[in-house]
């Protein structure tokens, strides 16, 4: 992305092209515990009709997350 006019793209951006086509794995990561960004992510998830799983090596996110 370095010296590009490229960038990361968002989770709403990727589930519109996604557009439930395939199965997505959304993996939460944190390195404190703060679940905001869990639940900022369901919010978008909900509104998803795609096929997708929640994980994370951090059991709270993804208790968060159900």
């Amino acid at each position: 992305l370095k010296d590009s006019n490229e960038t990361i793209p968002t989770l709403e951006q990727v589930l519109r092209v996604v557009d439930g086509k395939v199965p997505l794995i959304v993996e939460y990561k944190m390195d404190r515990v703060d679940t905001k960004v869990c639940k900022l992510g369901n919010a978008i998830l909900e509104k998803y009709n795609g096929v997708y799983c929640i994980e994370s090596f951090r059991p709270f996110a993804v208790k968060t997350a159900s």
